[in-house]
Protein backbone atom coordinates (compact mmCIF):
# COMPACT_ATOMS: atom_id res chain seq x y z
CA UNK A 1 0.00 0.00 0.00
CA UNK A 2 2.78 2.60 0.99
CA UNK A 3 4.36 1.90 -2.71
CA UNK A 4 1.09 2.47 -3.97
CA UNK A 5 0.89 6.20 -2.55
CA UNK A 6 4.64 6.65 -3.41
CA UNK A 7 3.79 6.10 -6.79
CA UNK A 8 0.68 7.89 -7.04
CA UNK A 9 2.46 11.27 -5.36
CA UNK A 10 5.34 10.81 -7.73
CA UNK A 11 2.98 10.51 -10.92
CA UNK A 12 1.41 13.76 -9.52
CA UNK A 13 3.98 15.64 -9.13
CA UNK A 14 5.57 14.73 -12.85
CA UNK A 15 1.82 15.65 -13.99
CA UNK A 16 2.33 19.17 -12.04
CA UNK A 17 5.27 19.38 -13.87
CA UNK A 18 4.30 18.57 -17.30
CA UNK A 19 1.04 20.85 -17.03
CA UNK A 20 3.02 23.84 -16.32
CA UNK A 21 2.33 24.05 -13.01
CA UNK A 22 6.04 25.05 -11.72
CA UNK A 23 4.98 26.70 -8.07
CA UNK A 24 7.90 25.24 -6.74
CA UNK A 25 10.67 25.88 -9.45
CA UNK A 26 12.37 27.99 -7.18
CA UNK A 27 13.03 24.78 -4.55
CA UNK A 28 15.81 23.97 -7.47
CA UNK A 29 19.13 24.68 -5.84
CA UNK A 30 21.07 22.58 -8.48
CA UNK A 31 23.36 24.66 -11.68
CA UNK A 32 21.68 23.77 -14.91
CA UNK A 33 24.69 24.59 -16.55
CA UNK A 34 27.02 22.35 -14.39
CA UNK A 35 24.71 19.50 -14.84
CA UNK A 36 24.18 20.21 -18.44
CA UNK A 37 28.27 19.39 -18.85
CA UNK A 38 28.28 16.08 -17.31
CA UNK A 39 29.06 13.57 -19.98
CA UNK A 40 28.63 9.78 -19.11
CA UNK A 41 30.01 6.40 -21.59
CA UNK A 42 26.59 5.28 -22.43
CA UNK A 43 26.78 1.17 -23.32
CA UNK A 44 22.82 0.90 -23.86
CA UNK A 45 21.46 -0.14 -26.85
CA UNK A 46 19.45 1.22 -29.93
CA UNK A 47 16.63 1.32 -27.95
CA UNK A 48 17.42 2.96 -25.10
CA UNK A 49 19.15 5.54 -27.26
CA UNK A 50 16.07 5.85 -29.43
CA UNK A 51 14.09 6.43 -25.92
CA UNK A 52 16.55 9.18 -24.92
CA UNK A 53 17.21 10.27 -28.47
CA UNK A 54 20.75 10.71 -28.56
CA UNK A 55 23.24 9.87 -31.09
CA UNK A 56 25.25 6.87 -31.49
CA UNK A 57 28.55 8.32 -29.83
CA UNK A 58 29.87 7.00 -26.68
CA UNK A 59 29.84 9.47 -24.88
CA UNK A 60 26.07 10.95 -23.30
CA UNK A 61 25.48 14.56 -22.10
CA UNK A 62 22.33 14.97 -20.39
CA UNK A 63 21.79 18.35 -22.49
CA UNK A 64 21.81 16.19 -25.26
CA UNK A 65 18.70 14.25 -24.26
CA UNK A 66 15.62 16.17 -25.76
CA UNK A 67 12.62 16.05 -23.71
CA UNK A 68 10.26 18.31 -22.09
CA UNK A 69 10.59 16.47 -18.86
CA UNK A 70 13.60 14.75 -17.97
CA UNK A 71 13.37 13.13 -14.77
CA UNK A 72 16.85 12.35 -13.66
CA UNK A 73 17.19 9.53 -10.82
CA UNK A 74 20.49 9.22 -9.06
CA UNK A 75 21.11 6.53 -6.57
CA UNK A 76 23.76 4.13 -5.87
CA UNK A 77 23.28 0.11 -5.83
CA UNK A 78 24.02 -0.59 -2.66
CA UNK A 79 21.83 2.11 -1.21
CA UNK A 80 18.67 0.19 0.56
CA UNK A 81 16.46 2.86 -0.22
CA UNK A 82 17.47 2.91 -3.90
CA UNK A 83 16.59 -0.48 -3.77
CA UNK A 84 12.79 -0.01 -2.43
CA UNK A 85 12.50 2.60 -5.01
CA UNK A 86 12.87 0.71 -8.06
CA UNK A 87 9.70 -0.75 -7.78
CA UNK A 88 8.14 2.91 -8.02
CA UNK A 89 9.81 4.39 -10.23
CA UNK A 90 9.42 0.82 -12.69
CA UNK A 91 5.68 1.72 -12.24
CA UNK A 92 5.88 5.60 -13.18
CA UNK A 93 7.80 5.15 -16.54
CA UNK A 94 4.85 2.40 -17.17
CA UNK A 95 2.24 5.00 -16.42
CA UNK A 96 4.22 7.18 -18.64
CA UNK A 97 4.54 5.52 -21.49
CA UNK A 98 0.72 4.26 -21.40
CA UNK A 99 -0.05 7.89 -21.37
CA UNK A 100 -0.14 9.60 -24.82
CA UNK A 101 0.22 13.26 -23.45
CA UNK A 102 3.26 12.45 -21.45
CA UNK A 103 5.27 9.33 -23.80
CA UNK A 104 7.85 10.45 -25.55
CA UNK A 105 8.22 13.96 -23.65
CA UNK A 106 8.65 12.85 -20.54
CA UNK A 107 11.89 10.27 -19.67
CA UNK A 108 13.67 8.67 -17.11
CA UNK A 109 17.02 8.71 -16.57
CA UNK A 110 19.03 6.60 -13.96
CA UNK A 111 22.43 7.61 -13.17
CA UNK A 112 24.47 4.95 -11.03
CA UNK A 113 27.27 7.25 -8.74
CA UNK A 114 30.24 5.17 -7.83
CA UNK A 115 29.16 1.97 -9.63
CA UNK A 116 30.35 -0.01 -12.08
CA UNK A 117 29.27 -0.93 -15.82
CA UNK A 118 28.75 -4.51 -14.07
CA UNK A 119 27.19 -3.16 -10.61
CA UNK A 120 24.26 -0.89 -12.77
CA UNK A 121 23.80 -4.24 -15.48
CA UNK A 122 22.96 -6.56 -12.32
CA UNK A 123 21.15 -4.00 -10.23
CA UNK A 124 19.18 -3.73 -13.89
CA UNK A 125 18.53 -6.95 -14.36
CA UNK A 126 17.85 -7.95 -10.72
CA UNK A 127 14.88 -5.37 -10.38
CA UNK A 128 14.08 -4.93 -14.17
CA UNK A 129 14.32 -1.51 -14.63
CA UNK A 130 12.82 -0.32 -18.02
CA UNK A 131 14.56 2.70 -18.39
CA UNK A 132 18.05 3.11 -19.28
CA UNK A 133 20.66 3.31 -16.63
CA UNK A 134 24.83 4.78 -16.82
CA UNK A 135 27.39 4.11 -14.54
CA UNK A 136 29.31 6.73 -13.06
CA UNK A 137 31.87 5.29 -11.82
CA UNK A 138 33.97 8.20 -11.31
CA UNK A 139 31.74 10.25 -9.47
CA UNK A 140 31.50 12.99 -12.36
CA UNK A 141 28.31 14.00 -10.90
CA UNK A 142 29.22 14.71 -7.52
CA UNK A 143 32.22 16.90 -8.74
CA UNK A 144 29.73 18.88 -11.18
CA UNK A 145 27.97 19.62 -7.80
CA UNK A 146 29.58 18.48 -4.86
CA UNK A 147 27.53 20.63 -2.39
CA UNK A 148 24.06 18.81 -3.65
CA UNK A 149 24.63 15.50 -4.68
CA UNK A 150 23.53 12.62 -2.22
CA UNK A 151 21.70 9.12 -2.29
CA UNK A 152 18.73 8.90 -3.56
CA UNK A 153 18.28 12.38 -5.26
CA UNK A 154 15.56 12.85 -7.91
CA UNK A 155 16.13 16.14 -10.34
CA UNK A 156 13.05 16.87 -12.83
CA UNK A 157 14.74 19.44 -16.27
CA UNK A 158 13.45 20.61 -18.94
CA UNK A 159 15.51 20.23 -21.48
CA UNK A 160 13.01 20.80 -25.17
CA UNK A 161 15.45 21.99 -27.51
CA UNK A 162 18.49 19.64 -26.61
CA UNK A 163 20.53 22.01 -25.78
CA UNK A 164 20.44 23.40 -22.28
CA UNK A 165 19.10 21.92 -19.25
CA UNK A 166 16.70 24.03 -17.00
CA UNK A 167 16.54 22.48 -13.08
CA UNK A 168 12.67 22.61 -12.37
CA UNK A 169 12.34 20.36 -8.84
CA UNK A 170 14.82 18.70 -6.82
CA UNK A 171 14.21 15.83 -3.83
CA UNK A 172 16.55 14.05 -1.80
CA UNK A 173 15.50 10.80 -0.33
CA UNK A 174 12.61 8.18 -0.65
CA UNK A 175 10.44 8.25 -3.33
CA UNK A 176 7.70 8.32 -0.56
CA UNK A 177 8.24 11.32 0.28
CA UNK A 178 7.94 13.48 -3.23
CA UNK A 179 4.26 13.15 -2.17
CA UNK A 180 4.61 15.73 0.38
CA UNK A 181 5.96 18.42 -1.81
CA UNK A 182 2.24 18.34 -3.73
CA UNK A 183 -0.27 20.49 -2.34
CA UNK A 184 -3.57 18.37 -3.56
CA UNK A 185 -4.15 14.99 -3.44
CA UNK A 186 -4.21 12.54 -6.35
CA UNK A 187 -7.78 12.37 -8.04
CA UNK A 188 -7.33 10.51 -11.13
CA UNK A 189 -8.71 7.48 -11.13
CA UNK A 190 -6.06 6.33 -13.63
CA UNK A 191 -3.50 7.19 -11.52
CA UNK A 192 -4.87 5.80 -8.20
CA UNK A 193 -5.40 2.41 -10.07
CA UNK A 194 -1.60 2.68 -11.77
CA UNK A 195 -0.62 -0.90 -11.07
CA UNK A 196 3.02 -1.09 -9.12
CA UNK A 197 5.23 -3.59 -11.00
CA UNK A 198 7.46 -5.40 -8.72
CA UNK A 199 10.81 -6.89 -9.53
CA UNK A 200 9.11 -10.52 -9.71
CA UNK A 201 7.02 -10.04 -12.40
Amino acid sequence: MGIRIAAVGFIMLLLCTASGLDALADSAALNPSALGTVGFRFGGNDEQRGYLGISPDAQLSLAEIKADRLIIVVFNVFCAICQSDAPVLNSVYDVIEGDTKLKGKTKLLGIATGNTDAEVEQFQQKYQVPFPLVADPDFDLERAIPENLRTPMIIIARNADGKALQVVKTHFGAVARVADLLAEPATSARIDGAHVRSPKE
